[in-house]
């Protein structure tokens, strides 16, 4: 990580993590990932710099979601092997304006929670036991000079996804969107029992922030949601 730390950020190419295709808030599966800004003294250091911010800036929008679903973020958790890197912590501070909480262990944290609910299905014990939190190692404070020089390249990376949504469209041999075509909102599946109501929830795309649920492209949502006739919902399988 020491060309990361070296490179200055105002050299740094913009980075779009959308190597799968997007969810909140976008819902586009033609997504693509993008390099942009890159120069013959790009080096190693400035895509560094412009991965760990990209993906700090898919997750703010992700958490602007939440919040215009009006979720309360009390406390955000940094688990997983980016905890072991303080640069990207920093960056992730800044981007979202919030301090970031690291616990003992956190860089083992989604195994850990895997293996805890087999502990208790394998060797009992108590829930509050088992699964107690654990210790608070750090926190991380957001540096107002870094998310200064960070909040103009936030508007930028948005900018440039909306530039290049319909140029990805193309790319996947989609047609493009009407500019002034009336999009539904995005829906997630609910289950009814027969003799019910089906009635599509609008969904914020804030409940599949970064979650490992499958993102259903809108057209599809809203046609597998209509009743049958019967009066019960269709689902997908």
């Amino acid at each position: 990580m020491s060309p990361v730390r070296q490179a200055p950020l105002k050299r740094a190419p913009l980075f779009l993590p959308c190597l799968t295709g997007e969810r909140t808030p976008h819902d586009d599966p033609h997504a693509k990932g993008v390099f942009f800004g890159l120069g013959p003294g790009t080096s190693r250091g400035d895509l560094g710099w412009a991965v760990l911010a990209g993906v700090a800036f898919a997750f703010a929008d992700g958490c602007d979601a939440l919040l215009e679903a009006g979720a309360g973020l009390d406390r955000i958790s940094v688990i997983g092997g980016g905890a072991r890197s303080p640069l990207w912590g920093r960056i992730l501070a800044a981007v979202l304006g919030r301090p970031l909480t690291y616990h003992a262990g956190g860089e083992v944290g989604p195994a850990l929670g895997a293996a805890r609910p087999a502990r208790l299905a394998g060797s009992g014990g108590r829930p509050e036991e088992v699964c107690a939190a654990p210790p608070v190692d750090r926190v991380v404070e957001p540096e107002e000079e870094l998310a200064g020089r960070l909040a103009g390249r936030l508007e930028r990376w948005r900018a440039l996804y909306r530039i290049l949504a319909p140029e990805m469209r193309r790319f996947d041999g989609a047609r493009p969107v009407p500019s002034d075509a009336a999009v539904p909102p995005p829906v997630r599946e609910t289950r009814t029992s027969p003799g019910e109501s089906c009635k599509p929830a609008v969904a914020s795309g804030a409940t599949r922030a970064r979650s490992g649920a499958r993102s259903i492209p809108r057209g599809r949502a809203w046609k597998r949601l209509s009743p049958k006739r019967n009066g019960s919902a269709s689902h997908p399988p």
